[in-house]
C-alpha cells in the first residue's frame, strides 16, 4: 500500500531519533499492522480468488450437462410430449412433466455435498484460533440457488423446444 506524506514524514523522524538514541545498532525494524495483515492473508485471498474461479467453471460446467441431459430426455420422450400437446395440455404440465425427473436428484446431490461441505468446513474452520460457528443459511441459500439455477436453465430450453417440435413429431 502506498504510504501518505505525513506517514513518511513520522518515519524520517522515527529513524532519526532511533540513530541519535542508538548509533552502533542496526537500524530499526518498522512493519505496518496493515502490511502484516496483508502478508497474513494473502494466501487465503489468493485461495479465494482460486475457488471463485473454479466454482464459476463448475456452473457453466453443470449447466452445460443439465442442458444436454434436459435435450436427451426431451428427445427420448418427443412422441409422449407432442402427444400431450395435441391433446391439449398446458405450457406449465409439460414443464412440470419435464422438471420432475430433474428436481429429486439434485435436490439428493446438494443434500449429499452439504453434509460434505459442513464436515469439511468444520475441519478448517477448526485450525484457526478464533473459531466461528457455522450457519445453515449459507448451506441452505446455495441449496436454493442450485435449485433455481437448475429450473431457469430447464425451463428456458423447455420453453423454446416444446411447442416447435411437437407438430413436427406426430408426423
Amino acid at each position: 500500500p502506498t504510504r501518505r506524506s505525513s506517514d513518511l514524514t513520522g518515519l524520517a523522524a522515527i529513524d532519526h531519533v532511533w540513530q541519535q538514541k542508538y548509533p552502533n545498532t542496526n537500524p530499526i525494524y518498522r512493519y505496518f499492522y496493515t502490511q502484516y495483515l496483508a502478508d497474513l492473508y494473502q494466501d487465503m485471498n489468493q485461495q479465494w480468488w482460486a475457488f471463485a474461479l473454479l466454482s464459476i467453471v463448475g456452473v457453466c460446467l453443470s449447466v452445460l450437462g443439465l442442458s444436454g441431459l434436459s435435450i436427451y430426455l426431451a428427445r427420448t420422450r418427443e412422441r409422449e410430449i407432442a402427444i400431450r400437446n395435441a391433446l391439449g395440455a398446458r405450457l406449465w404440465d409439460i414443464i412440470r412433466l419435464r422438471l420432475e425427473p430433474f428436481i429429486k436428484p439434485i435436490l439428493f446431490a446438494h443434500l449429499a455435498a452439504g453434509l460434505l461441505s459442513w464436515l469439511l468446513m468444520s475441519w478448517w474452520l477448526s485450525s484457526f484460533e478464533s473459531h466461528v460457528a457455522l450457519s445453515p443459511v449459507a448451506f441452505i441459500s446455495a441449496g436454493c440457488l442450485t435449485v433455481f439455477i437448475a429450473l431457469i436453465t430447464l425451463t428456458a430450453h423447455i420453453v423454446m423446444t416444446s411447442p416447435a417440435r411437437s407438430s413436427q413429431s406426430l408426423r
